[in-house]
C-alpha cells in the first residue's frame, strides 16, 4: 500500500508539476495577447485619430467650397448688373451722340466733350500719306477726331488727327508738322493740351 501511495503520490506531483508548467505557458500567452491587444488599442486609437483629422480636413475643404462658390455667385451678379450698366450707358452715348449729331446739322455750336488723357507712342508713319498709327485706341477711350500732340521727348513734333479707331491703335492724319521735324516711331503722343 505504502508503494502504492508514492506511486500515486508521484503521479499526482507530476500532473502537478505539468498543470504548472501548463498555466505557466498559459499565462505567457495571455501577457502576450494582453499586449497585442494594447497594440491594437493602440493602433485604432491611431486610425481614429487620422479619420478624425481627415474628416476635419473635408469639413474645412467643404466650407472653403461653400466660400467660394458664394464668391463666384457675387462676382456673377456683379458682372451682370455691370453689363446692365454698361449697356444703358452705352444706348444712352449713342443718344446723346446722335442728338449732337443732330443739333450740328442745325447749325447750332457743340462744345466738344472732354475725353480722358491718353498717352502712347507712334508704332508706325506713312509720310507718303500722311498718316500714323499709334499704340492706344478705342480700349484706352481713343475716339474718331480725337487729336494727339506729338512729341520728340519734350521737343513738339506735329499734331494727329485720328480718323480710324480700332480696340488696342488708332490711325491718324498727320498736321501741323513743326519745322524741321517729322514724325517717326517712337515718338511719344498724348491728348493732354501743354
Amino acid at each position: 500500500r505504502q508503494r502504492e501511495l508514492e506511486l500515486l503520490t508521484g503521479e499526482l506531483n507530476s500532473t502537478v508539476q505539468q498543470s504548472s508548467v501548463r498555466i505557466t505557458a498559459l499565462e505567457g500567452d495571455i501577457g502576450k495577447r494582453d499586449g497585442s491587444i494594447e497594440e491594437l488599442r493602440a493602433t485604432v486609437a491611431q486610425r481614429d485619430g487620422a479619420v478624425k483629422e481627415h474628416l476635419d480636413k473635408i469639413g474645412g475643404l467643404e466650407t472653403t467650397v461653400a466660400q467660394r462658390d458664394a464668391t463666384i455667385g457675387q462676382l456673377d451678379h456683379d458682372l451682370t448688373e455691370t453689363k446692365k450698366a454698361l449697356r444703358v450707358t452705352s444706348e444712352s452715348e449713342e443718344y446723346l451722340l446722335a442728338t449732337i449729331g443732330e443739333l450740328k446739322k442745325r447749325g447750332f455750336d457743340v462744345p466738344p466733350t472732354a475725353l480722358p488723357i491718353v498717352n502712347g507712342r507712334v508704332v508706325r508713319v506713312d509720310l507718303v500719306h500722311g498718316v500714323a498709327v499709334v499704340d492706344k485706341g478705342k480700349d484706352a477711350g481713343v475716339k474718331p477726331n480725337t487729336r494727339f500732340t506729338v512729341y520728340d521727348g519734350s521737343q513738339y513734333v506735329a499734331r494727329l488727327v485720328i480718323h480710324d479707331v480700332q480696340p488696342t491703335n488708332s490711325v491718324g492724319i498727320i498736321r501741323l508738322v513743326a519745322d524741321g521735324q517729322e514724325v517717326r516711331e517712337g515718338h511719344k503722343v498724348t491728348t493732354e493740351i501743354p
